[in-house]
């Protein structure tokens, strides 16, 4: 009798994990995100920021991304975005706009990434002007705590 209610309780547990997992979406792109650019040959500038990828509703995801350019001749200005990301098997695409921005002439980026596990899409940041280098999103991860 002992032995059935140890199975029975680890059947329930499997099918509570089993029920959670399926509940998850598999290797989805919500939650929140770092990105950093390579450095832009033709100006000289880095663009490092954050952003936080919605759950899809009617397959598009809702993006908010701030992000700063960092340029050794001008110096840094930030810039706020709201994005839609689609996603194709690995392929993640994503088309921004402007909100806000510490530069007038802050025009809005586009990504074209694909997933290279849950954690990371590489690809690239392509914008109407100078824009078109690679781009690494990762994963933001909790600070330590001591």
């Amino acid at each position: 009798m002992r032995r059935r209610s140890e199975l029975l309780v680890i059947s329930a547990a499997l099918f509570a994990l089993c029920g959670e997992v399926h509940a998850r979406p598999a290797g989805g792109i919500e939650g929140a995100w770092t990105l950093e650019t390579a450095m832009n040959d033709a100006i000289g500038c880095v663009i490092r920021g954050e952003a936080t990828i919605a759950a899809a509703r009617n397959g598009r995801h809702r993006v908010q991304l701030e992000s700063v350019q960092t340029c050794p001749q001008s110096g840094s200005f930030w810039a706020r975005e709201t994005c839609e990301a689609t996603v194709q098997a690995q392929r993640v695409t994503m088309a921004c706009t402007v909100v806000a921005s510490q530069s007038g002439g802050y025009r809005p980026d586009s990504f074209d990434l694909l997933r290279e596990g849950p954690s990371l899409m590489k690809g690239r940041l392509v914008d109407t002007g100078v824009w078109n280098t690679d781009v690494t999103w990762r994963r933001a991860t909790a600070s330590l705590v001591s």
